[in-house]
């Protein structure tokens, strides 16, 4: 449909925005009709976004997510983010993308403070799992991880769907020292993801810090995510 209404009208900026971001989301998920042209089909449509001068911070926000997510494109896709939440403060879909940016390439405290305004501001919100996976996810990175294990559980609560969640819930409890629970979450992440990986997680999650994302793969080790697609992980078995 986002094809066809950008084929209707190229100037509908709202339409590749959507587009690029639900390209994110097929990559980055994994869904059986990925197509190997998305990553570069997703980055060329926020570049576009963002190349239109645009003052709405919706989909400045969907087009900077896709820039650090899909196209590694750190700075650009902060800078995105950042006038996203400049234009719209109250935006929580601006400050949750905005968070997730931080949390991958940017500040973490910056981030902390993003995840926080977005549920004060929508305390209600049906995408609030997003919100307290995020959370949990910067309270791991800040060393904090019997924190991020109550988040992540939290989020649970609320939407049971999300396989990030439960990954970020395996690596926290691994960084808890509760390695049982870690693998028990790990065989969760498993059945809403059956090919997750460290292999996967390797080449798709933006982590600008290379030893950032070397701590998360010790802990994906220990938590028994599989080294690649059917594969468990050495340390796990």
């Amino acid at each position: 449909f986002l094809e066809e209404a950008m084929r209707l009208d190229p100037s509908f900026i709202a339409a590749r925005a959507f587009a690029a971001w639900c390209y994110e989301e097929r990559l980055t998920r994994s869904w059986p009709n990925v197509r190997s042209d998305d990553a570069r089909h997703a980055v060329q449509l926020a570049q576009e976004v963002l190349a239109a001068d645009t003052d709405d911070s919706y989909l400045i926000a969907a087009a900077g997510f896709v820039l650090v997510m899909v196209g590694h494109r750190h700075d650009p896709g902060l800078e995105a983010l950042r006038l996203a939440v400049e234009l719209n403060p109250t935006s929580a879909f601006a400050l949750m993308n905005a968070g997730w940016g931080e949390a991958f390439a940017g500040d973490l405290q910056v981030a902390l403070k993003r995840f926080e305004r977005a549920r004060l501001l929508n305390p209600r919100d049906p995408a609030a799992f997003y919100i307290l996976t995020g959370l949990a996810f910067v309270s791991l990175l800040l060393g904090s991880p019997e924190q991020a294990v109550d988040l992540a559980a939290r989020s649970t609560a609320v939407y049971e769907g999300w396989d990030a969640t439960y990954f970020i819930l395996a690596l926290s409890l691994a960084a808890s020292g509760r390695i049982d629970e870690a693998q028990a979450a790990t065989s969760e992440l498993l059945k809403l993801w059956p090919t997750a990986s460290v292999q996967h997680y390797r080449s798709t999650l933006p982590i600008r810090d290379p030893e950032r994302f070397a701590m998360l793969e010790q802990l994906m080790r220990l938590a028994g995510v599989p080294d690649g697609a059917g594969s468990p992980s050495s340390d796990a078995a």
